[in-house]
């Protein structure tokens, strides 16, 4: 005669299968690109900073472009929401494209949710906005992400929280440039060494092109 598991133990297991099925999978580092790229960018950044949204939108979407899809950057994204009331929704916003990261959608949330800041950003109505670039099944996911995992989504953001916190951030956007393992450029250094405002487009093309060449 085959013997049957006890009840309580059949109970016990189906629920740990259930809750291994159920992790959340939230890379390191959001990263694009090749990370064996000579060039590594670290960029920290909060959602709803204009500033932010302006260094993605108008630099950091042609760095991709034209160096991260051809192997030449290794764009890093930090998540570092600022805790005071004009950024209310900045976390909120994190924390859903944490989730979306978990599903390999990162990107286009983060694109979206810098694209529609102002909208969002002032209702805080961001699934509205992160629907817009999901499927349904994808937003599901997240939501369910969301719903079930916010310790782990929670986890990841503080890491990168401290991340930033080390490196310093004093100022967002910020950012830093390690050329093949060095650091070369942080936006945090002293004044006086009159650094270039990478910020810009065509100066920080000037510089990657300058290390590239060495």
């Amino acid at each position: 005669m085959r013997k049957l598991f006890p009840l309580w133990l059949t109970v016990v297991l189906a629920r740990l299968f259930a809750c291994q099925a159920a992790a959340l999978s939230i890379p390191g580092e959001r990263g694009v690109g090749s990370k064996d790229a000579p060039i590594v960018i670290e960029v920290f950044s909060d959602f709803q900073c204009r500033g932010c949204a302006e260094f993605y939108l108008q630099t950091l979407t042609r760095v991709i472009e034209d160096y991260g899809n051809k192997g030449k950057v290794y764009l890093i994204h930090r998540e570092y929401p600022v805790p005071v009331p004009s950024h209310r929704y900045a976390r909120d916003a994190a924390r859903w494209a944490l989730a979306c990261a978990a599903i390999g959608q990162y990107d286009r949330a983060a694109a979206a949710l810098f694209h529609d800041q102002s909208t969002w950003g002032e209702t805080g109505e961001i699934e509205a906005t992160i629907a817009s670039v999901l499927t349904p099944a994808e937003l599901a996911n997240v939501k369910q992400a969301l719903k079930n995992n916010g310790d782990e989504i929670d986890a990841a953001l503080a890491n990168d929280v401290s991340i930033g916190r080390a490196f310093p951030v004093h100022g967002l956007p910020s950012f830093r440039i390690v050329v093949r393992g060095s650091e070369t450029f942080a936006d945090h250094d002293e004044p006086e060494k009159a650094l270039p405002n990478l910020k810009i487009y065509l100066s920080l093309k000037r510089y990657l092109d300058e290390h590239l060449a060495k």
